[in-house]
């Protein structure tokens, strides 16, 4: 899992809108440091906030 202050950094992006869909794939780029967290989140259009817990993979570049 992301420690609580990467998660709180993609938090940040997505609340400034660096949230990316590809479909069904929601990509967040945190960017310092640089953290990228991808799930697959199917379901509705509005979709709940916050997202499953599959959405914080411990995943990093």
């Amino acid at each position: 899992m992301l420690s609580d202050a990467d998660r709180s950094r993609i938090e940040a992006a997505v609340t400034q809108g660096e949230l990316r869909t590809r479909g069904e794939i929601y990509t967040v780029v945190a960017r310092n440091p640089p953290t990228t967290a991808r799930c697959r989140w199917p379901g509705r259009r509005s979709r709940p906030w916050p997202p499953p817990p599959c959405f914080w993979p411990a995943a990093s570049m």
